[in-house]
């Protein structure tokens, strides 16, 4: 099994914000999408990316080599009305979706088996992976093949410190040793380094739901060792408890308008939420 200089997976594909960068960038993208809709839209989008063997849309929902070898081949996902970014295979996150609002409707997807993948296509110089809740089934696809990814990103676990610590402990037994947050609201601001580390040069606007920056484009002085960002996270959760979420601070009537107004003029997110980077360590 090889691993590519010049492919990303893009696991959470949502409407291509990524993918359109990774193209633009000059890499091959295998895109993965459980939406139906969205897949759909994906495949019309970038059909001559497609037809120059430069995209690749796998259509369906990623589970556990564990649920695979089991026999599952269908899953139930959860498109939600609201925010199609939000869509998910996990019912608690469904819920908590509910709870804020934002219902979601039951349908029935393919299962993609993430080991068969990385087999077929290859292991890739980055992998961007964001399907809420999810996420951890795509590292520990990893333990199945030689090679891993000289770059990964993932959702950030913000609620819960020991979660969030899980992850970490998760990174790091893979040989990832070198982690950056990412303010993920931050991202339309980001600017395309000039010359650029990751790919070809380009100039691009992020949109805001966007991943942004990858690789050895984003700050050097932002890697930091487990100790360091272990303690960025303690921080994120004390934030996500006092005002995030859930929080009876939220319950106030306008309070969540203050906070946006305080986040508006400190900078400060107010919990925020965040992409974590990892860098694989050298060999």
């Amino acid at each position: 099994m090889t691993k590519h200089a010049d492919l990303i997976y893009d696991v959470g594909f949502h409407q291509g914000e990524d993918t359109a960068f990774y193209l633009k960038k000059g890499f091959r993208v295998v895109a993965f999408e459980a939406h139906p809709r969205l897949a759909e839209k994906g495949r019309e989008l970038f059909a001559d990316a497609a037809r120059e063997g430069r995209f690749t849309m796998v259509e369906g929902a990623v589970i556990g080599a564990d649920e695979w070898a089991a026999g599952k081949r269908d899953v139930t996902f959860y498109i939600n009305g609201d925010q199609d970014v939000w869509g998910t295979t996990q019912p608690d996150w469904a819920a908590r979706c509910a709870r804020a609002g934002a219902s979601s409707s039951a349908v029935t997807v393919a299962a993609v088996d993430f080991v068969s993948c990385l087999q077929n296509h290859g292991v890739p110089h980055f992998m961007k992976i964001d399907i809420e809740g999810s996420d951890r089934c795509c590292l520990e696809a990893l333990r199945h093949v030689v090679d891993r990814p000289d770059f990964v990103s993932i959702e950030s676990e913000r609620a819960h410190g020991s979660e969030a610590q899980a992850e970490l402990d998760q990174l790091e037994s893979l040989g990832f040793r070198s982690f950056q947050l990412v303010q993920q609201s931050r991202v339309p601001w980001q600017r395309v380094p000039n010359p650029s580390r990751e790919g070809i040069a380009c100039t691009h606007r992020f949109e805001m739901d966007a991943s942004g920056l990858f690789g050895a484009d984003l700050p050097a002085d932002g890697w930091m060792d487990r100790n360091g960002i272990a303690t960025v996270y303690e921080r994120i959760s004390a934030r996500q408890r006092a005002v995030g979420d859930g929080s009876l601070v939220r319950r106030i009537p306008g309070m969540t308008g203050v906070l946006w107004q305080i986040e508006k003029h400190t900078g400060l997110p107010l919990p925020g939420w965040y992409d974590t980077h990892a860098r694989l360590a050298p060999a």
